[in-house]
């Protein structure tokens, strides 16, 4: 393969790719946008890639929201001030879905649960907790969806606006009552939404909401993820992050920098493989500490011969070759 389009291709899969004269940076998980000078940055979060299934149950339990991106914070959609009803919302998503859930803080679960049972259609007079997307389609416009449910699992969908009395075709939702709160999973398909897998990089716009009628001495009060007007940022990514540098023609070895975000041990591999025979000629094992550090570690390589790097996730199963963070065909031969 030549560098021209070695290049091309490692561009179109990962967002990120820096030269300099020591060698290539490759980001795998994407980079974030600045925000302007004039204004605040807007709330932004990064989501992984699911490693295994999410059993939307309510639940949220399931090992894999492990790494799912948390939020915290609601404010009053009123003033801004800080909700007085507390809100926890998670995101991940895999090939076809985006998964959402929601803690709701309640100190009244049996009657709020009862009282969704007996409600009617109007949503205003629901507890609710709900999700908002600005979803970007080809022609460079956005629609906008909202889903909403309750502690009955009644779920309500707008789009642009507009309330479908059908819902929206493969949303899942799944409720579970805990003594202190009320939880929630929403499973909403790219394709109801009109749009392919999102692709590491892209952004839409998001917000969290909750709704909570007026009870007892208590006001009515709906909070969200965003102070009034304000909107947040989704950004699609993976769960590592992967820098490649390359030392030649300098001395020195190959080395591979590896940011690991999420608060879990990790596992690579890093392969070299000879570029005639495909076979793995040399490899490493990189384990990776928790919590939010950088870690180097210098590559195996052969003293002379054309080869090329693999650098794969080992630490869960994937499919296909959706393990390779990073595959790197430089051009090389002779001895060092």
């Amino acid at each position: 393969m030549s560098m021209k389009k070695l290049h091309t291709n490692i561009i179109r899969r990962f967002p990120v790719l820096a030269a300099g004269a020591m060698g290539a940076v490759i980001v795998a998980g994407g980079v974030s946008l600045s925000a302007a000078a004039d204004k605040a940055p807007p709330q932004r979060m990064t989501i992984a890639q699911a490693f295994e299934p999410v059993v939307v149950d309510g639940l949220s339990n399931d090992r894999v929201w492990e790494r799912g991106t948390l939020t915290y914070g609601f404010l009053r959609s009123g003033d801004g001030e800080p909700a007085h009803h507390g809100t926890r919302a998670r995101a991940i998503y895999d090939r076809t879905h985006l998964y959402i859930a929601f803690t709701a803080l309640e100190p009244a679960v049996d009657d709020v649960t009862a009282a969704a049972h007996q409600g009617g259609n109007d949503r205003r007079a629901n507890d609710t907790v709900g999700v908002r997307l600005s979803v970007p389609e080809g022609n460079g416009d956005t629609r906008e969806f909202e889903i909403h449910v309750n502690p009955a699992n009644r779920v309500w969908v707008m789009v642009n606006d507009r309330e479908q009395r059908d819902g929206l075709e493969g949303v899942r939702t799944g409720i579970f009552p805990r003594e202190r709160s009320w939880d929630a999973e929403i499973a909403v398909p790219f394709a109801a939404l009109g749009v392919d897998e999102p692709r590491v990089g892209d952004l839409w716009e998001i917000d969290f909401l909750r709704h909570r009628p007026a009870r007892g001495d208590d006001a009515e009060e709906s909070s969200a993820w965003n102070p009034p007007g304000g909107k947040g940022e989704l950004r699609f990514g993976r769960d590592l992050i992967v820098y490649l540098y390359s030392q030649r023609p300098f001395t020195g070895r190959d080395e591979v920098m590896v940011y690991n975000p999420s608060d879990q041990l990790r596992q690579l591999r890093a392969e070299m493989i000879d570029a005639r025979t495909g076979k793995v000629v040399s490899h490493e094992t990189i384990y990776l500490g928790s919590g939010h550090r950088r870690q180097h570690y210098p590559l195996p390589a052969p003293e002379a011969g054309d080869y090329y790097l693999v650098v794969r996730q080992t630490d869960r199963p994937l499919e296909s070759d959706d393990d390779k963070l990073v595959e790197w065909r430089p051009h090389r031969s002779g001895s060092r």
